[in-house]
């Protein structure tokens, strides 16, 4: 049977064994281990391999934090350690320190190890920040192509929960827009100018859609595409919708003061439609339904220099604007029309 002495001598190797191996696994860590004492002072430090330190072991300890950090990375120290004693849970904290002339981005977390110290374990995390700021850049590209072909509101959706997007809207206010005389105006005039000109219409009518807070669905050839209150609706879309109708004719006017003498057609109509996303890879949002195919209708068979509304969008503007009855036309797959001419604002 062991003596006392055997057994005591037996327990003190293994303690030292665990120690040589506990400081074993520590030295193999890529982190920096530290040992503070509630008032900052170190008590050990077990440096990372190949992370710069502020000094060295022999340079720390027995020294405060304040002494060789930055006050307020040596103020977060000192909290810490402090929180942990007290109350037992790791405290992380996050801080950026310039070493060897490289500024860096550190991780730290503390935990109690004694009744006044804590063990702070600090991890270099400049590569992974980089990391990720290379892919919130990323996502913002991403994002930012979405949202020239797609609502902010769908972006949103179709981010949280990918799949088919498809909504019935109960009320909202359709424009198309189209340039009068287009097609033979393109067969004459250079490609560069045709571009040209639209670029200078379609960014004059882009800054009003943003303007009056409505949404640009698309354009195809010199057709403009606008609705209002879809995918988010708003009482007053029609007001919206009419109120930018009557700035594009200002916004035309001003182009043709550099362009030439250009002249578009306007057509508004009221009611419900369908919207939703079509595609796999090139999203498109698009609206469905009669009051759609009625407002495209509109713009066709108007004025050119005018702007053009049914009777629908004419109840819902009335009293706030000033119209022109044209009477009842033939609209072609809807037959005699009443409809108006919304010459300007009261």
């Amino acid at each position: 049977m062991p003596t006392e002495l055997e057994v005591l001598t037996a327990r003190v190797a293994a303690l030292e064994a665990d120690s040589t191996r506990l400081r074993a696994l520590l030295e193999a860590t890529p982190d920096l281990v530290v040992r503070v004492a509630i008032d900052g002072t170190y008590r050990d430090v077990m440096e990372a391999r190949g992370m710069p330190v502020v000094a060295s072991r022999a340079e720390r300890v027995g020294r405060k934090v304040s002494d060789l950090l930055p006050a307020p990375v040596a103020a977060a120290y000192v909290e810490a350690v402090k929180e942990a004693v007290a109350t037992g849970l790791t405290q992380s904290f996050e801080y950026e320190l310039t070493l060897a002339g490289k500024a860096g981005h550190y991780e730290a977390r503390a935990s109690r190890s004694g009744a006044d110290e804590a063990v702070v374990v600090v991890r270099d995390v400049s590569e992974r920040r980089l990391v990720e700021a290379a892919l919130r850049e990323e996502k913002d590209r991403s994002d930012a192509l979405l949202l020239n072909m797609l609502p902010r509101a769908i972006v949103t959706r179709l981010r949280d929960n990918p799949g088919t997007i498809a909504e019935r809207f109960e009320d909202g206010t359709v424009l198309f827009a189209d340039i009068v005389g287009f097609t033979k105006l393109s067969a004459k005039t250079s490609p560069a100018e045709v571009v040209g000109l639209l670029n200078d219409i379609f960014t004059a009518f882009d800054r009003l859609t943003l303007k009056f807070g409505l949404e640009k669905i698309k354009t195809i050839g010199d057709a403009y595409m606008v609705v209002g209150g879809v995918p988010t609706p708003r009482a007053d879309h029609a007001d919206a919708v009419a109120d930018m109708a009557l700035a594009m004719l200002e916004a035309v006017r001003e182009v043709s003061l550099t362009r030439g003498p250009y002249q578009v057609r306007i057509g508004l109509n009221s009611g419900p439609m369908v919207a939703g996303v079509l595609g796999l890879s090139k999203f498109v949002y698009d609206l469905w339904g009669d009051t759609v195919n009625v407002a495209a209708r509109m713009e066709s068979h108007g004025e050119p220099g005018g702007i053009q509304v049914t009777e629908d969008t004419y109840e819902r503007l009335q009293g706030r604007f000033t119209f022109e009855e044209r009477g009842t036309i033939e609209v072609k797959g809807k037959g005699p029309m009443k409809t108006f001419l919304l010459r300007s604002r009261k």
